[in-house]
């Protein structure tokens, strides 16, 4: 089939202004309009991700742009979308090479968009905790992070259960020793809040010689916002300012979800060892 000349047709140039929530669906909505020819996405005038719809070369982005969109929507609203297309009857015909992989590339896009741009996403490690705290408040993710104390308890337990993590209210998780857990290390025991409501929690302890994360845990409806990486990033703070430098933390094996989001953080996983514990009761 020959092509038209470029007489034929009329290459039209635009550029819209969303923000971070409102960027997948641009770029969905762009991708479906079938005559655009290139996506680039920008923050103050630098390119972070050049997308060569017409091709099909969307599952080929490389993840180091990905990387950067995520960093950059952790400290920016706004970005800006420009998108090159081409008016012409063949505008059909010319990307319709792409063939039935349309929705399978429409798919893989957003995925991987939904995954980085994200405000707070693991990937943004060059970022202060302080700034990706501030940027999330501004936005709305949350109110706070701030110290739970004893007078939290019943938030802390409804979490722990929303989540589905065991929990020993007769053992260490009760209130009593909470309270004392919490006075002795008033710095590790930390919540997001939207609010008054508890959208996150997580508690650090330490043995000396590493630091630990325990009950990380986010309200199933406060999720896929970041709050868990907040929490994550300020508590990795807090131990490391205590010297810690070695964070580790004990996954159940069968719990692949938060096995997946410790290793996009940096952990590495020891499939080599085999943790033992020794207890006075099976309630401590």
């Amino acid at each position: 089939m020959q092509r038209k000349s470029k007489a034929q047709e009329r290459i039209i140039a635009e550029e819209f202004q969303v923000t971070w929530r409102e960027l997948v669906r641009k770029v969905e909505e762009l991708i479906h309009k079938g005559d655009v020819q290139r996506t680039v996405i920008k923050q103050s005038g630098r390119v972070f991700l050049d997308i060569p719809l017409a091709v099909a070369l969307v599952e080929a982005v490389p993840a180091t742009s990905l990387t950067a969109v995520g960093a950059i929507a952790a400290v920016a609203t706004n970005c800006t979308i420009s998108a090159v297309r081409i008016e012409s009857r063949m505008c059909s015909k010319h990307v319709s090479h792409i063939g039935s992989r349309p929705a399978v590339v429409l798919s893989g896009l957003k995925n991987e968009l939904s995954g980085c741009i994200r405000p707070f996403t693991c990937f943004s490690s060059e970022l202060s905790v302080a700034t990706l705290i501030r940027s999330a408040i501004s936005q709305g993710i949350m109110s706070e992070i701030r110290r739970l104390t004893i007078a939290d308890y019943n938030r802390i337990v409804s979490i722990w259960k929303e989540a589905g993590l065991p929990y020993r209210p007769e053992g260490r998780d009760s209130r009593e020793e909470m309270a004392r857990q919490m006075q002795r290390f008033p710095d590790r025991f930390i919540g997001a809040f939207e609010g008054s409501e508890l959208a996150g929690l997580c508690i650090g302890t330490g043995d000396g010689r590493k630091g630990w994360i325990n009950r990380l845990a986010v309200h199933p409806k406060h999720r896929r916002v970041g709050i868990g990486t907040l929490l994550l990033r300020e508590m990795e703070r807090i131990l490391k300012k205590r010297g810690l430098n070695v964070i580790s933390a004990l996954i159940e094996d069968r719990n692949i979800s938060s096995l997946a989001f410790l290793e996009r953080c940096g952990y590495k996983i020891h499939r080599d060892i085999v943790y033992v514990s020794k207890r006075e009761s099976e309630r401590v």
